[in-house]
C-alpha cells in the first residue's frame, strides 16, 4: 500500500508521471490506467523507452481493454526508431485477434476509435519500421476516416542526440522522399495532427522545408519554416530539438538569397540563446553550421580554426549522429591537402551514411570524394563519384545538395552533362541529364551550358528527343509512354521515325549514331575556331 500512497501522494500535487511510476511499481493497474487515460494526447516528460517501459508492466490482457494505452505501448516501440518492430507487428497481430473477437460487444464508435489508432500505429510502423511514406499516409486517411474528431494517444520525447536537420534524423529509402509521395503524406499527417497532437506540427513543418529546400522550391520553404517556428514557441519543453533546424535553415536562405551577414546575425542569436539554456552541444552545431557557410562563400580562416579545436581525427569511431560534424572535419583536411586522411574517413563516413539510409549526407559525402579524386588527379573516377552522388540525389529530388557544393563541383558537372550528351554514363540507374541541367542551372552559371545546341536537334523533333532521351536511359517503350503522357502506340511510331532518321534498325546502333553525329559536330566546332 506505500505504493499506492506514495502514488496519491504526488497525483494531489499534480505530480501525474511521478504517481504512474509509483503504481505501476505496486501493481496498482487501475489507478495506473485511469491516470495514464487522464493523459492522453499529451506528450509526457518520459523518452519513448521509458514509455514504452512502464506502459509494458501491464499485462496485455489488460492493456487491450483500454484500446489507447495499448496502441500508445506499441507506438512507443517504433516511434523516432526506437527500433523494435518485430516486437510491435507481433503486438498489433495481437490486437488484430482480440478485435475479432470483442468487437461485437463494442458501440460503434469504440469500434471506430479502436481502428483509428490501430492505423495510426501502422502509419508509424510504414514511417520508422519500413521507410515507406507512401503506405504511410495509406493508414494516416484512415485514421481521419474513422476518428475526423481526433484520437488519444500518449506521446514520448525523442531519444536521439540534438541534431542539424530534423530530416536527417530519418532513414530514407531511394525515391521515398521524392516531392510525389512526400508532400501528400505530409498534408495528410499534418491535418491527423491538427486533432491528435498539434505541438507536432512544429517538427512536420520544419521537416517539410528542409524538404522544399533540398528540393530547391525555396519560397515554399521560408513559408513553411515560418509556419513551424510558430509552433515550437508553443513547445513546453525541449524546443531546442525543432529551434537548431529552423535557424540552421533561415540561415541557409539566406545565403541562397546572397545575405551571409543575415545569416551569420541568425546564427550568433541561436548561439546566444543556446548558452543561455546551457545546452553546450545546441551551440555547437550552429557555431560549425556557420563554418560551413563561411567556406562555401570562400572564406577559410574560421574552419582551420575549428580544425585546431575540435578534438577530432580521422581514425575514430564514428556515429551516424557525429555525421555533421565529420563531413565538416573531412573538409577541413581537405582543405589542409591531407588527402590520404581525408579520404579514408570519407569511405568510412559514406558507409556509414549509406547503411544507415542518410542520402542526403551520402550524396554530400560523395560529391566530396569526388573533388578530393579531382585534386588528385583521377578524372574518370571522379566523375563516376560524381555520377554516384547524383543518382543519389535524384531518387529523392534533391537538386540543392549538389548545388550548395558550388564552384568545386561546377566544371566537373558541365563536363559529366556534356558526356550524357554523346551517351556516355547513361542506363536505367544512371542519373538523367535534365537533373544534372537542374543544377546548373541552380548554380547561375549553367544557362550557356543548357542552352548548347545538340546537334541532334537538327535531326529530330523536341517530341523525338524525348522518346530517344528515354531510349538511351534504357526505359522500355511503355516506361517511355508513361513518362511522356503519351500513348504506347505513339512511342512506337516516333521510336519509328527516329530510327528512320538515323538510318538504323535499334536502340544500341542508334546510340552508336548518335555519338557519331556529336563527334562530327564537335570537330566541325574545333575547325571554326581554328
Amino acid at each position: 500500500m506505500l505504493y499506492k500512497a506514495a502514488g496519491e501522494w504526488c497525483r494531489e500535487r499534480r505530480l501525474e508521471e511521478e504517481a504512474v511510476e509509483y503504481f505501476l511499481q505496486g501493481s496498482h493497474y487501475e489507478s495506473a490506467i485511469a491516470l495514464l487515460e487522464e493523459m492522453s494526447s499529451k506528450v509526457v516528460n518520459w523518452d519513448w523507452s521509458n514509455l514504452g517501459k512502464w506502459l509494458s508492466s501491464i499485462p496485455n490482457a489488460i492493456l487491450l481493454e483500454h484500446p489507447v494505452l495499448f496502441f500508445s505501448y506499441v507506438n512507443s516501440l517504433v516511434a523516432e526508431d526506437a527500433g523494435d518492430t518485430g516486437k510491435a507487428e507481433e503486438l498489433m497481430r495481437e490486437a488484430d485477434a482480440w478485435f475479432r473477437v470483442y468487437s461485437a460487444d463494442m458501440k460503434e464508435e469504440q469500434r471506430h476509435l479502436f481502428l483509428a489508432m490501430a492505423h495510426y500505429v501502422r502509419g508509424t510502423l510504414m514511417v520508422f519500421g519500413h521507410h515507406d511514406l507512401q503506405r504511410a499516409r495509406e493508414h494516416y486517411e484512415k485514421v481521419v476516416r474513422y476518428a475526423p474528431d481526433g484520437i488519444r494517444i500518449i506521446f514520448g520525447f525523442p531519444e536521439k542526440p540534438l541534431q542539424p536537420e530534423t530530416i536527417k534524423t530519418y532513414k530514407i529509402g531511394l525515391g521515398h522522399a521524392a516531392r510525389p509521395i512526400a508532400e501528400p503524406y505530409t498534408m495528410q499527417l499534418a491535418e491527423l495532427y491538427r486533432s491528435v497532437n498539434p505541438i507536432f506540427l512544429a517538427r512536420l513543418f520544419i521537416n517539410y522545408a528542409e524538404a522544399l529546400y533540398y528540393w530547391n522550391d525555396l519560397e515554399q520553404a521560408e513559408a513553411y519554416l515560418t509556419e513551424g517556428m510558430k509552433w515550437v514557441e508553443q513547445k513546453p519543453t525541449a524546443a531546442e530539438y525543432e529551434l537548431i533546424p529552423g535557424w540552421i535553415l533561415q540561415a541557409r536562405l539566406r545565403v541562397a538569397a546572397g545575405s551571409l551577414f543575415e545569416a551569420t546575425a541568425i546564427l550568433e542569436a541561436g548561439m546566444r540563446r543556446m548558452k543561455g539554456m546551457d545546452i553546450p552541444r545546441g551551440v555547437e552545431l550552429l557555431d560549425m553550421e556557420l563554418i560551413r557557410l563561411q567556406l562555401r562563400s570562400g572564406i577559410s580562416a574560421p574552419l582551420r580554426d575549428w580544425m585546431i579545436r575540435c578534438r577530432l581525427n580521422s581514425s575514430d569511431m564514428v556515429s551516424v549522429y557525429e555525421l555533421y560534424d565529420y563531413e565538416l572535419f573531412a573538409r577541413a583536411l581537405m582543405l589542409e591537402g591531407r588527402w590520404d586522411e581525408a579520404s579514408k574517413l570519407l569511405d568510412k563516413l559514406l558507409y556509414l551514411a549509406e547503411s544507415e539510409m542518410r542520402p542526403i549526407d551520402a550524396a554530400e559525402i560523395a560529391s566530396m570524394r569526388s573533388v578530393l579524386m579531382l585534386e588528385r588527379g583521377e578524372k574518370r573516377k571522379a566523375l563516376q563519384q560524381l555520377e554516384e552522388a547524383l543518382r543519389i540525389s535524384e531518387s529523392n529530388g534533391f537538386v540543392r545538395v549538389l548545388i550548395d557544393e558550388g564552384t568545386a563541383v561546377r566544371a566537373p558537372l558541365a563536363e559529366l552533362a556534356a558526356a550524357k550528351q554523346r551517351g556516355y554514363y547513361r542506363g536505367r540507374e544512371a542519373a538523367s541529364l535534365d537533373f544534372v541541367r537542374a543544377i546548373l542551372v541552380g548554380m547561375e552559371t549553367g544557362a550557356p551550358f543548357a542552352g548548347e545546341m545538340n546537334p541532334l536537334d537538327t535531326v529530330l523533333t523536341a517530341r523525338e528527343m524525348d522518346v530517344f532521351q528515354g531510349l538511351l536511359d534504357h526505359l522500355s517503350g511503355r516506361q517511355i509512354a508513361d513518362k511522356l503522357h503519351i500513348s504506347y502506340e505513339t512511342v512506337k511510331t516516333h521510336r519509328n521515325r527516329i530510327y528512320g532518321k538515323l538510318g538504323v534498325k535499334n536502340r544500341d546502333e542508334a546510340v552508336r549514331r548518335a555519338q557519331e553525329i556529336g563527334a562530327q559536330a564537335k570537330e566541325t566546332e574545333q575547325d571554326k575556331k581554328q
